[in-house]
């Protein structure tokens, strides 16, 4: 076929471009690939055909050949909480200035459906991992993918792989300190599911209960809520159930800000106001937190950090197959306090 007489859409191939510049398929395939010696008069003709028909490389043949994808997947637990949002684009951003792009996978909190994830990316022979925030244990990671791609992990307790975790435990202790610290002592604490197994979630709450031992204030079962993760409607019924008490939080933390909007929409709805009547706290520091009315106390994670240390630990595997032995880094995070936490200032009764 002769493409310059081809009037129907037909997808160009590397055979059609060796034709039309009068050369060999190997010829072609050095010029695409940077590789092999082509003369300067041969490569500019080529290249001109290759421009006019707006060629490219099949992908599937480039993976076949290089052994590489410049794919790498992103498994997430959930796509609506903007922190994941806002750490993806950060990580899109970094990543694409290398050539890779990225794929992305959401697992429900579900082990199954994120080992799912990942066995279909091994299969795509995508070069690198992130898992952010990852429910597996040990023992699936080493028996079912080993050493078949390299990983990185956030929020996640897996070893032999590289992780970035933040100060989950110390920064959830000073929020807690610091409602203290305004006179609150019926303190609830809404945490994600701890069946995940993610390590975050149990730091975070290792955080809040020492801060209750270091000032005498006893636990109460009531103000703890192993909510469903992602399930709005129950959060905010859970909330409302903690404020019709007899005798009521009068400060709750959330275990990310996601969970803190939850929080002020139960908090209105029972006719009480944030900062005021109910303190509360919440984690990330996600745009949003900030706009909100009161704006709300939290812990900023810093996502660009996050991104950045990650994308780090990746490239330096799949660019310079770096076999040194797997890093951990733990990133230090920052209460930014806010109106949403104000000092105590009601009796705590029945509203």
């Amino acid at each position: 076929m002769h493409l310059l007489d081809n009037d129907s859409y037909e997808p160009v191939t590397i055979y059609d471009i060796a034709t039309e510049a009068g050369v060999s398929i190997s010829t072609v395939s050095r010029v695409i690939n940077g590789k092999g010696l082509v003369s300067l008069k041969t490569r500019n003709r080529i290249q001109k055909v290759i421009e006019k028909f707006n060629y490219t490389p099949s992908q599937t043949a480039r993976i076949l050949v290089k052994k590489k994808s410049r794919t790498v997947g992103i498994v997430i637990p959930e796509i609506k909480n903007s922190f994941y949002s806002y750490l993806i684009n950060d990580i899109d951003n970094i990543l694409s200035k290398h050539g890779y792009t990225i794929l992305l996978y959401t697992s429900g909190f579900s082990t199954e459906r994120e080992l799912r994830a990942i066995n279909d990316l091994i299969g795509r022979n995508a070069d690198g991992l992130i898992l952010l925030v990852s429910g597996l244990n040990q023992k699936i990671v080493s028996k079912q993918i080993g050493s078949r791609i390299h990983i990185v992990t956030f929020h996640s307790n897996l070893t032999g792989v590289d992780t970035i975790n933040v100060t989950n435990r110390q920064a959830f202790f000073e929020e807690a300190e610091h409602l203290i610290s305004n006179g609150h002592q019926d303190i609830a604490c809404i945490v994600g599911n701890t069946a995940t197994e993610s390590i975050h979630q149990h730091e975070r709450l290792k955080g809040y209960f020492e801060a209750l031992k270091k000032h005498g204030i006893p636990r109460r079962e009531e103000f703890l809520y192993y909510g469903s993760k992602g399930n709005t409607a129950s959060t905010i019924q859970v909330v409302k159930r903690m404020l019709g008490l007899t005798k009521r939080p009068t400060a709750i933390m959330a275990f990310n800000d996601f969970t803190a909007i939850d929080v002020y929409q139960a908090v209105s709805e029972v006719g009480l106001k944030v900062g005021g009547d109910v303190a509360v706290t919440g984690f990330d520091n996600i745009p949003i937190a900030s706009l909100l009315n009161p704006a709300l106390t939290t812990v900023d994670s810093s996502t660009p950090l996050i991104a950045e240390m990650i994308t780090d630990f990746l490239l330096k595997r799949m660019l310079y197959n770096d076999c040194s032995a797997p890093r951990e880094v733990i990133i230090p995070v920052k209460l930014i306090v806010r109106e949403s936490s104000g000092s105590i200032r009601i009796s705590n009764s029945t509203h």
